[in-house]
């Protein structure tokens, strides 16, 4: 039964709560598929968009990230083991940056490596993987966005020389670690005093 989904990306909209055919109107527009996919609701948010081969699915998933309307969209690959109930969106796909990394690093090997220190290293950007830009890699990396995130890794050149590398995002979910949900941060909500009474 699973394998009809496998081609199946989740959508979830921060901040917001769209209906079906907003969504629709929004993949016919911005996703420019051949065909038109069956996109399903679920009452917890999410949306199951069912694509129609796995070229497309990957389209989809690589070239964030993704804003509907100024909100940002978390798309993740659909497995067999998404729970609609207890997910929260934890782990999510999200664009990084390493600045100046050595050339020497670019290496499918060793940017699967680098990327596998902050999570799960799923793929690297066209300018990326074919060296057409220099100044930065960029890999999309399941991270795991309730844990504390680092701005500087230690990297070990395939020449055995060990050298700090900064990171960076391109852009990351508000996570309320009160809540534990993303889309807000209660953390960040100051506290608005009324004025202070004078004691005469």
């Amino acid at each position: 039964m699973g394998e009809c989904w496998q081609n199946a990306v989740v959508v979830y909209v921060v901040g917001q709560n769209p209906t079906l055919s907003a969504i629709n109107q929004y993949v016919a527009a911005n996703w420019s598929l051949l065909e038109e996919p069956k996109i399903y609701k679920h009452e917890e948010g999410f949306f199951l968009v069912k694509l129609n081969n796995r070229e497309e699915r990957d389209k989809i998933l690589y070239s964030g990230p993704h804003l509907f309307y100024g909100k940002p969209m978390i798309i993740k690959n659909w497995s067999a083991n998404f729970n609609f109930h207890e997910e929260i969106l934890k782990v999510i796909p999200i664009w990084v940056k390493f600045p100046n990394l050595p050339l020497k690093c670019w290496g499918e090997d060793s940017l699967s490596r680098i990327g596998s220190v902050l999570g799960v290293p799923l793929y690297a950007d066209e300018c990326t993987s074919k060296c057409l830009r220099v100044s930065f890699a960029r890999v999309l990396i399941e991270i795991d966005v309730t844990q504390d995130l680092v701005k500087e890794i230690e990297v070990e050149d395939p020449y055995g020389v060990v050298f700090k590398q900064k990171v960076s995002f391109d852009w990351l979910p508000p996570f309320c670690k009160k809540c534990q949900k993303v889309g807000h941060n209660c953390g960040n909500q100051s506290q608005v005093k009324g004025p202070e009474k004078v004691v005469q």
